[in-house]
């Protein structure tokens, strides 16, 4: 069966959730087939997440534009969030990382207040 959209897929779950005859029993089995639903995608969905990927790698190729030995983290950061939300967004899904230089390479590094120093060339993390 094609799914059209999650309703379709909840039509077919809460059936076997409420087919239970014990509440415990219920919650269990729909916190099994929750993860299962995140999966499913209605083609609103889909559209909605191609859209965010192109405002993403949009804001990302200015920031390329822009990057530079010499330039603030900080500024890069607020640039990808400028243009993001200049597209469009109401929010960021996460908080911008920007780095460079050693703490290019430190994974979910935050604190964005250093400037970009080194030479052409360098690595930095956004």
């Amino acid at each position: 069966m094609q799914c059209v959209g999650p309703a379709v897929v909840m039509l077919q779950v809460v059936p076997l959730c409420t087919a239970q005859t014990a509440q415990s029993n219920q919650k269990a089995m729909c916190r099994l087939l929750r993860p299962r639903l995140r999966w499913v995608k209605s083609v609103g969905e889909m559209n909605l997440m191609r859209s965010s990927a192109t405002v993403a790698a949009d804001a990302m190729q200015r920031c390329i534009q822009l990057s530079h030995t010499g330039v603030h983290e900080r500024f890069l950061a607020t640039e990808f969030e400028y243009q993001v939300k200049l597209a469009g967004a109401s929010r960021l899904a996460y908080p911008v990382v920007a780095g460079g230089g050693p703490d290019a390479c430190t994974i979910h590094y935050s604190r964005n207040d250093k400037q970009v120093g080194g030479q052409e060339g360098d690595w930095r993390q956004l």
